[in-house]
């Protein structure tokens, strides 16, 4: 038999918006946790490890601009970064499978720009990648054989509102020279 259901006439809208609301607070609740006791850290640490916490939080880190600014708060990335920095804080195991995971580390690295939408991300990534480098020797490797390969546009146009002369990314050093 069927009951009547307590909640009047909500729509998927709201469910979302909802389920977006609750994972932000897990989220604020679960970047503390791994400071929470110094003697408990690398316990906290090895148990989110092992229930695969980098999946979750590169695909929270990765959701769509339109999808993040439509449904979740203000900060929504910046707690997640801030767990990563929390979570790796000296922790060879985490360090390692972040490193190991390219996708968590390409976004980190794309965290470290300035997002109105999600104040101090940048600080939280810069964080996150000085406790991964500190332990990581995979994750300097990667750094390291890194090359920039272009401006993206926005840099493009801040460059040219300040009037530098014309830069460019020299494809085989990969460094900023002029053109």
């Amino acid at each position: 038999e069927l009951r009547a259901s307590s909640v009047e006439c909500v729509d998927e809208a709201s469910w979302i918006e909802c389920g977006a609301n609750l994972m932000h607070a897990a989220t604020q609740v679960l970047a503390l946790v791994p400071v929470v006791h110094p003697g408990l850290r690398s316990i906290l640490q090895s148990f989110l490890l092992e229930q695969n916490v980098i999946k979750q939080v590169v695909e929270a880190l990765s959701i769509p601009k339109e999808l993040e600014v439509s449904y979740f708060a203000i900060g929504y990335k910046t707690d997640w970064m801030r767990l990563v920095a929390n979570l790796s804080f000296e922790s060879d195991a985490v360090c390692q499978a972040i490193s190991r995971s390219h996708g968590l580390f390409g976004e980190i690295l794309k965290a470290t720009k300035i997002d109105d939408d999600n104040p101090h991300l940048a600080e939280w990534a810069e964080f996150s990648l000085r406790n991964i480098l500190n332990v990581s020797k995979d994750a300097q490797d990667h750094l390291a054989s890194m090359k920039a390969t272009a401006f993206d546009g926005e840099t493009t146009q801040l460059l040219s509102d300040a009037r530098v002369p014309p830069l460019r990314v020299d494809a085989v050093t990969g460094k900023v020279v002029p053109m």
